[in-house]
Order: C-alpha cells, then sequence, then structure tokens
C-alpha cells in the first residue's frame, strides 16, 4: 500500500518537469504527506494546471453514505472488477505528484520506516484516479486514491505492495482522455527496482502529525537493503 510520501520539489521545477503551472496560491512543501490532506496532482480534465485535491477517494455516488469509507489506495489488479473505482479509472484519472514514498518493515513488535525514492532523486508521479464530492460547504472538491501494485524486488524486502509510480514516458497517455481503461492497464507495473533506492527514516515519521525536512533524511547514515 502507499499511506504516506513526501513533495519537498520546488514548485518551479515541479512546473517544468510536468509541464504545468502551479496553483496562484503556491505550493507547500511536505515531508510527511497523509491522507485526508490537499495535495498537488494534475488532473486529467485540467492537465496543464497542478492543482489541489484530498487524499481519499469516494465515488461521487457513495458520497453522504456514512457506512462507505474513503479509500487511500486502489489496487490494480482488481480496478476493471470494482464499481467503487472502474468509473473514475475510465473518465477520471491523475497524476499524483511526490519526490519520495514511506513505507515500514516489520522487525519483530517494531516497525521500522524507509524512504523510497528515484535513483536519480527527481519528482514522478503516481498514478491515481479521482472524483469530485461536497465538501463541508457543499462546494465539490477533488478527491483521489494512489494506485498500487505488486512490490519490485527492491520493496518487497519491506512491503509486498508498492504506489505505482508511472514512467516519465507514459504520464501523458495516462492523462489522455481517449485512452481507455483498458489501453492504461499495461502502464500500471511495479517501478523497475534497479532505479530506485530506499534508506532507512526517523521514526518520527510514524506521526502524520509531524512534518519537517529532517524526516526524508537516512537515519543515523542510512541503513540500506
Amino acid at each position: 500500500m502507499c499511506g504516506r510520501f513526501s513533495l519537498s520539489t520546488p514548485a518551479e521545477v515541479l512546473a517544468e518537469r510536468f509541464q504545468a503551472e502551479p496553483p496562484p496560491e503556491g505550493l507547500r512543501a511536505t515531508y510527511n504527506a497523509a491522507p485526508s490532506q490537499a495535495l498537488p496532482v494534475i488532473r486529467n480534465d485540467d492537465p496543464q494546471h497542478i492543482t489541489l485535491a484530498v487524499w481519499g477517494y469516494l465515488p461521487h455516488w457513495a458520497a453522504g453514505k456514512p457506512t462507505v469509507r474513503p479509500q487511500i489506495n486502489a489496487r490494480a489488479e482488481t480496478l476493471t472488477e470494482k464499481p467503487f473505482f472502474r468509473e473514475s479509472l475510465a473518465q477520471r484519472r491523475c497524476l499524483v505528484l511526490a519526490d519520495g514514498f514511506y513505507e515500514w518493515k516489520r522487525e519483530g513488535k517494531h516497525r521500522i520506516p524507509y524512504r523510497i525514492l528515484l535513483d536519480t532523486e527527481e519528482p514522478f508521479a503516481f498514478a491515481g484516479i479521482w472524483d469530485r464530492i461536497p465538501g463541508p460547504q457543499g462546494e465539490l472538491l477533488p478527491h483521489f486514491a494512489i494506485i498500487t501494485t505488486a512490490s519490485n524486488t527492491l520493496v518487497s524486502a519491506i512491503h509486498d505492495r508498492m504506489p505505482v509510480i508511472l514512467r516519465k514516458e507514459n504520464e501523458s497517455r495516462w492523462l489522455d482522455p481517449m485512452a481507455s481503461a483498458t489501453a492504461v492497464l499495461p502502464l500500471l507495473q511495479s517501478y523497475p527496482a534497479a532505479e530506485l533506492k530506499l534508506y532507512e527514516v526517523s521514526p518520527r515519521v510514524n506521526s502524520p502529525k509531524v512534518d519537517s525536512p529532517d524526516l526524508i533524511l537516512p537515519r543515523g547514515g542510512g541503513s540500506r537493503l
């Protein structure tokens, strides 16, 4: 799964990398992005702009139903089978901008946090789906989920699932409104292990209330797998 990530890359770098304008109010660096937060995405209905969406997806028809919980992840293998996700896969896809994500390795009774990022340390995009549901004032707000797949050989030492990181050349295809759900499913693969790296980070990242630059630093010089 993917339950926490980082995006500390400056807005101007993101604008150049994704060829999309940041929001007028700018973008705040986040070192510990967590569910329920408004975070930067690029939606397929507005690919020229980086906008904010709430992490925690509901299809529009499920809004207001107390028994239906928002989902932060969607499994690539069952996207076309579940009505909960199927319509958004076909019609409402997005890029979720990031420069790293966290996963936890169990060691006895302890969970050790690791940060996973591109070997180049450049920003990237998770494959996401989105929909609009009413906010506190009744306004329609975009909400998103990150798509996950089976882990590659690097991440599998920590967890059996990982978020889908799209290759740069596939991002426009993922956003293409003319591309069918069937056409984009082959893009939802685990990212090559040889192009990623990971290191242990501070357990302070365990709390979503903590959001500071030191969270993305290797702990004690970096424990690597």
